[in-house]
């Protein structure tokens, strides 16, 4: 079924082209030649076939495609790759600066502060247990983050 329209449309387009074509004279050698037409859009299709093979692999070539060099001005060390490791001192933080360690939400770190300054400053880290909210769990969480100074 497929195939008769096909036929159907390209007779009927040969029917419309044939009077103008005739009109102007016809095509004039070697395009009144099917064959040669044929050859023709043969060759056109595989130099197009060429040239986006071409480019493709000239795309996927691992040779450089222009002069450039890469340089380094300096070595970096690995303490400047990895920041060190700051404590919080919880003696001196801020709610915003506390709230900055795991499990410490807005709540909590008003919790430490209100403790501070109403117990005055935390002795050690494991004082921090004495805040309601802050257990076991929670501290062993944040306890390698904070400190109170001196040398803890």
């Amino acid at each position: 079924m497929l195939k008769e329209k096909f036929e159907m449309l390209k007779k009927k387009s040969e029917k419309a082209a044939k009077p103008a074509l005739e009109a102007s004279g016809g095509a004039p050698p070697p395009f009144n030649n099917p064959g040669f037409v044929r050859i023709a859009l043969l060759a056109l299709t595989l130099a197009f076939v060429g040239a986006i093979a071409y480019a493709a692999l000239r795309e996927n070539s691992a040779e450089p495609r222009g002069e450039y060099s890469v340089s380094v001005e300096r070595s970096i060390s690995p303490e400047e790759i990895v920041p060190e490791k700051r404590l919080l001192n919880v003696n001196t933080a801020s709610a915003e600066e506390l709230e900055t360690l795991n499990g410490i939400g807005p709540a909590l770190a008003q919790a430490i502060i209100d403790y501070r300054a109403e117990h005055g400053d935390f002795a050690s880290v494991d004082e921090l247990c004495e805040v309601s909210g802050i257990g076991e769990a929670k501290l062993n969480g944040i306890r390698e983050y904070v400190t109170v100074g001196g040398n803890e």
